[in-house]
């Protein structure tokens, strides 16, 4: 409402309607009166800061999916698999465990090098 999008009557319509607020129109429009608009103004405000603080939001394509055989000798090494990965470079790896396997998730770029890493432990 205080940037000009909505007016006073149309809000109140909208409010009983999608509440199912058993109300008249002037109640519903004078509690809308009532309502602090500068306090809405200023969760907006916060929000908008909060985004502009973020640094990058991405999705990341493509991906590679490596599926791991579930054993105690994989989930020993998983560990050690994270110092492998550049995070501070944007590099992507996420491990989700299942009841028969192990998947991972990372960059295609580092696809070569994790495979690398687990036949050398297995060798």
């Amino acid at each position: 409402m205080s940037r000009g999008l909505i007016n006073t009557r149309t809000l109140a319509r909208y409010i009983i309607r999608e509440r199912k607020i058993d109300a008249s129109l002037d109640a519903v429009i004078s509690a809308i009166r009532r309502y602090e608009l500068g306090r809405c103004d200023r969760i907006f405000e916060d929000a908008h800061r909060m985004m502009t603080q973020i640094i990058a939001i991405s999705t990341k394509s493509p991906l590679a999916d490596i599926s791991l055989i579930k054993d105690i000798e994989i989930q020993k090494l998983l560990p050690q698999l994270f110092s492998v990965i550049r995070y501070n470079q944007g590099a992507v790896l996420r491990v989700i465990q299942t009841d028969e396997s192990i998947k991972i998730l990372l960059d295609e770029k580092n696809l070569e090098e994790v495979k690398s890493f687990f036949r050398k432990v297995k060798s």
